[in-house]
């Protein structure tokens, strides 16, 4: 079994240790001012949030379209009712479809795994050749029954303990998910296909031929994300390495041509300048 490095668990704590003066504002929030302006403080947090990606035309990704999502409904619903009651469900109910909708996603071959994965910071974002990556597909079973785990969890807790310190034990298990997928991550799932690699038929060393699979995977992820932020709006489609290159397919609003070719590959050289 191969660890993973130090310098990634890290990583992986400092991200999530960023995240907590939310949750322990709003805990601090709950006790001194009670529990309607701690979930107004949630719903403004996660309104101002959605700004930003929208002032700065910034894609959000699909765990920041949920958690917003579900913050905004069960939120704005307790606030104009007498005794908030629903947002203490919000985690159990956050997981339990998130869970629903990557397992069926997975059985429908639709990448919302994939995206999910593209979504974390790039530092602590693991390498996968494509969205049917075998490895992807066996982590994704694993995390469809580990959400499904944290949403018992969850109900467990809104039926047991009050709304400040559900809050805080979120935090804690959420920031236990991204280490435990640091963990998963190294695990041998990444066995050798049975398929003929139309890299490695191009190339007779092995070593050469994966070396030159992911340069031109990373590169397809560059040229992505150097259209996206030069055509804001633009969606993704389906983008693995070929046996000559690499490509990526886009939902565009005016179609690429060539004159566009210079300032794409300006941007991507920018891209990899800055990390």
């Amino acid at each position: 079994m191969k660890l993973p490095s130090w310098l990634l668990i890290k990583q992986g704590l400092t991200y999530f240790f960023l995240n907590l003066a939310t949750p322990f504002t709003f805990y601090w929030t709950f006790h001194a001012l009670g529990p309607k302006p701690a979930i107004g403080f949630a719903v403004v947090i996660s309104l101002l949030q959605a700004l930003t990606h929208w002032i700065y035309r910034v894609r959000p990704s699909p765990i920041f379209v949920f958690g917003s999502g579900f913050t905004f409904f069960f939120g704005g619903i307790d606030l104009f009712i007498p005794t908030p009651q629903l947002f203490r469900f919000e985690p159990f109910a956050q997981n339990l479809c998130v869970a629903t909708l990557v397992a069926v996603s997975a059985l429908a071959n639709l990448p919302l795994a994939y995206e999910m994965v593209q979504a974390l910071p790039k530092r602590l974002r693991p390498h996968f050749r494509a969205p049917d990556d075998p490895a992807l597909k066996k982590l994704t079973w694993i995390w469809v029954v580990y959400l499904y785990m944290k949403a018992a969890f969850y109900f467990y807790l809104a039926i047991r303990v009050d709304l400040a310190d559900l809050i805080l034990l979120r935090t804690f298990v959420g920031g236990g998910s991204l280490i435990l997928m640091l963990l998963l991550l190294p695990l041998n799932f990444r066995r050798k296909s049975h398929t003929k690699d139309p890299i490695m038929s191009a190339n007779s060393n092995p070593s050469v031929s994966d070396s030159l699979y992911r340069i031109r995977h990373s590169l397809a992820h560059l040229m992505a994300e150097a259209v996206l932020e030069l055509r804001p709006g633009s969606k993704l489609g389906f983008g693995p390495p070929i046996d000559d290159g690499f490509y990526y397919d886009f939902i565009l609003s005016s179609p690429i041509t060539e004159e566009d070719f210079p300032e794409i590959e300006k941007k991507m050289r920018r891209l990899i300048q800055e990390g």
